[in-house]
């Protein structure tokens, strides 16, 4: 056999056996990339940044008593779905053994805002509830990062950064036992996109080489929310529930495509 074929055969057997080579093979530390697809989806508790809110109630009489208050109450929860497709990266070494870049888009199901109406704003003249509904679409991209390998278990930092469209819906209002109805206000359905960002936590658990399996926390800020305007007396007023933020609970599947 030739010299030459001798150390060719050599080398092919460096390249998968770093230890039969005893010197560090190059190829070895990047040893895994590609791009991913995934799904996620999450309970959802939201919040809104105001505990209420007040608009003018059309009567000629001194502040604050041409103001109705309505109170906010905490939305009740909800749930959310996402689908991801992005790029990983797949390092031979325990810090940092994998980051990844992916777009990311998230449906925040419906969830419920409600609370009471305090004519005049008198306490004595708390006289209807009210309820309306709010829902998000969220287009982001995703940047994330597994800090240590613990044998499959691996803990991740995540960010998103992107916009978020939202919607209130749905407003109606009904008197409390002895109270006649009145004329709606009839706040409209109004949408909205602002800048929203996301920053997560979590632990990955490698199922195998492709398929990865996530549980985590996610804090997300979507923009202040609003109804839009009222009609007759309410024409030039909306309701203003501030800033939309959610606590979410994340279970997430990663395939990396071959």
């Amino acid at each position: 056999m030739s010299k030459r074929w001798i150390f060719w055969l050599l080398l092919m057997g460096c390249v998968p056996n770093i230890g039969f080579c005893g010197e560090v093979n190059p190829l070895a530390i990047l040893h895994a990339k590609g791009w991913f697809v995934g799904a996620s989806a999450g309970l959802v508790w939201p919040q809104l940044g105001e505990s209420s809110t007040s608009v003018l109630n059309g009567n000629d009489v001194q502040a604050p008593y041409n103001s109705d208050v309505y109170s906010i109450d905490t939305p009740n929860n909800t749930q959310d779905w996402s689908l991801y497709a992005g790029y990983r990266w797949d390092q031979s070494r325990q810090i940092l053994p994998h980051y990844s870049v992916a777009l990311r888009y998230e449906r925040l199901s419906r969830f419920k805002i409600e609370g009471t109406v305090d004519q005049y704003s008198l306490p004595d003249f708390v006289n209807y509830n009210y309820h309306l509904y709010g829902s998000a679409n969220i287009f982001s991209a995703q940047g994330k990062v597994d800090l240590y390998d613990f044998h499959s278990f691996d803990p991740y930092l995540s960010l998103g950064l992107g916009s978020a469209n939202t919607t209130i819906e749905g407003y109606r209002e009904s008197p409390y036992d002895g109270i006649d109805a009145r004329i709606s206000p009839g706040y409209q359905n109004h949408s909205t996109t602002h800048f929203a960002y996301s920053l997560g936590l979590g632990v990955d658990y490698f199922i195998t080489p492709k398929i990865t399996a996530s549980l985590g926390y996610e804090y997300a800020d979507l923009g202040n929310v609003k109804s839009g305007n009222g009609t007759s007396t309410w024409s030039s007023d909306s309701l203003s529930f501030g800033r939309l933020t959610t606590n979410t609970i994340l279970l997430s599947v990663f395939y990396q495509l071959a």
